[in-house]
């Protein structure tokens, strides 16, 4: 979560960035060359619509493809750091990785996308048929054998979370639940082509605070209907400050059920 934090983009300077048009030179740019017109376009286009995910991944994709390495490094990171939990943003650079031969960077990419997708299962069943069949086989066998593993250990370590309840009383002793508290609140960011395309929604979280304070563990209980919003209300909101729930006058560890709605009124 932490590295995940340090990738967020400044938005401020982003905005104090000019737009600048292409100089009539690039009328002729990639004539007799398609491929390099088509980056060329790309380029010039995410000056004005750097925020849409497509535009950013087709840019990563064209350079992988062209072997210009470096510079699909690059603009995938670029991009990350601008949606750091936008699932396909990873996988890219995972292709990138995988390109340059990079095994071990290229599964600690995979698994990041997995963790970030919206659909984990659907994210999983890919890397288990290109594992079948992609001339990367062992880098997507190794990611499955990796995704198991850790859902095996999260399962395991779950068994001693205290339970999550919904309701004010605790159904089994009908004692009243202890909540943590909300120190200092981060409002999160709209993800860029979410805010382009309105999209909207309410999204409904769980964050484990343990007796210190501290967020250890998050699951979202209910969707907005779009992932790239309920990512970026997760990363707002367990980057907050919180005051850990007592119990007889002791701090302890207890979940903290919250809704955030994105609305454009």
């Amino acid at each position: 979560m932490a590295r995940l934090a340090a990738l967020a983009p400044n938005w401020q300077e982003d905005q104090k960035k000019k737009k600048v048009r292409p100089g009539i030179g690039s009328e002729a740019a990639g004539i007799g060359a398609p491929a390099a017109a088509m980056t060329s376009v790309l380029q010039f286009a995410k000056q004005d619509f750097f925020q849409l995910p497509a535009l950013r991944r087709a840019l990563t994709l064209r350079y992988l493809e062209q072997k210009q390495y470096l510079a699909a490094e690059d603009e995938a990171k670029d991009a990350i750091r601008l949606q750091p939990s936008y699932a396909p943003f990873w996988s890219d650079l995972a292709a990138v990785f995988m390109a340059k031969g990079q095994k071990d960077d290229a599964i600690a990419a995979l698994l990041v996308a997995y963790n970030w997708a919206g659909n984990p299962a659907a994210m999983r069943e890919a890397y288990v048929q290109a594992a079948q069949s992609s001339d990367s086989a062992a880098v997507f066998g190794e990611a499955v054998t990796l995704v198991d593993l850790n859902a095996a250990k999260l399962a395991q370590a779950e068994a001693a979370f205290p339970a999550l309840i919904i309701g004010a009383k605790d159904p089994a002793t009908g004692k009243k639940v202890a909540r943590p508290g909300v120190a200092s609140f981060n409002k999160p960011n709209w993800p860029r082509a979410s805010l382009r395309y309105e999209e909207t929604g309410a999204v409904r979280l769980a964050f484990l605070v343990d007796a210190d304070g501290i967020v250890k563990r998050a699951r979202k209980l209910k969707s907005s209907g779009y992932s790239e919003l309920d990512n970026a209300a997760l990363l707002a909101v367990a980057s907050c400050e919180f005051t850990p729930a007592e119990q007889d006058g002791k701090p302890v560890a207890s979940w903290l059920v919250m809704e955030y709605v994105w609305s454009l009124e």
